[in-house]
C-alpha cells in the first residue's frame, strides 16, 4: 500500500469551478438556495486563485495491491 501525492492544477478559473462544483461540492451546493450557489462558487474559485499554486486541488492517491481470495 502506498500514498502518492497527485495534485491537479486547472488552467482556467472556469475549469476549476466547473470541476469542483460537479465533483467536490455537488452535495453541498444542492443544500444551498439556488440563488446562492453561483456566489458561493465564485468565492471558492477566487480563493483558489490566490493559493500557491493557484487553482490546484491537493489530491492524494491511495494505491492498494490485492488478490482475489480462493473459493
Amino acid at each position: 500500500m502506498s500514498l502518492v501525492s497527485s495534485p491537479v492544477t486547472f488552467e482556467t478559473p472556469d475549469a476549476f469551478s466547473e470541476f469542483v462544483a460537479a465533483v467536490c461540492l455537488r452535495h453541498h451546493l444542492d443544500r444551498l438556495p439556488a440563488g446562492a450557489r453561483n456566489g458561493f462558487m465564485e468565492q471558492i474559485t477566487d480563493q483558489a486563485g490566490d493559493d500557491d499554486p493557484p487553482l490546484t486541488l491537493d489530491y492524494w492517491r491511495l494505491n492498494i495491491a490485492a488478490r482475489k481470495a480462493r473459493a
